[in-house]
């Protein structure tokens, strides 16, 4: 059974490209945003069916993050050359964030009313408006040396919002 494993960096950033930021990812998990995610069910109203059908979209944020660290891992191996940090950690923040957006019955409530928007629309305003997710990132791109507002184009472009040229693309 593989674990979730992240790093507080007190030291100083990590040294190993998968680790690098994990401080980020850490201090982004204990936002009231993403934390508000652990009273929203993944699988809504199936768990009345289904008992063992209970996790929240809490869980499955924290499990998506870390299949992003272990696929960007694999990846920076199996190419035989290292991906731009920043892009590896931009991968890991979208991925955490992914669902932020959601609310109760969020997918039923976009087809039955297709005028709102979408929960991916909502996710970016959260992630990326004024908010505790923002100004952390702020704060963590200061600590790494990186430019905030090209961090948030990245992310912007994975959130798959006109992906920069060259950069990953995982919305729909």
């Amino acid at each position: 059974a593989a674990v979730i494993a992240l790093h507080r960096e007190r030291k100083g950033p990590a040294t190993d490209l998968t680790e690098w930021g994990d401080a980020m990812l850490l201090d982004l998990i204990d936002t009231q945003e993403l934390q508000r995610l652990r009273r929203i069910r993944q699988l809504g109203p199936a768990a009345m069916v289904y008992p063992s059908a209970e996790h929240s979209r809490f869980s499955h944020a924290l499990g998506t993050m870390h299949l992003a660290k272990r696929i960007l891992a694999t990846l920076s191996l199996a190419e035989g050359r290292l991906m731009e940090r920043e892009l590896m950690l931009a991968v890991k923040v979208a991925a955490l964030f992914h669902d932020v957006g959601h609310g109760p019955y969020s997918h039923v409530f976009e087809h039955l009313m297709p005028g709102i928007e979408n929960h991916e629309i909502w996710g970016w305003r959260i992630l990326a408006g004024d908010g505790q997710p923002r100004e952390v990132i702020k704060r963590h791109c200061l600590r790494l040396q990186i430019d905030s507002d090209s961090f948030f184009t990245k992310l912007h472009g994975i959130w798959g919002h006109n992906p920069p040229q060259g950069e990953i693309h995982l919305g729909k």
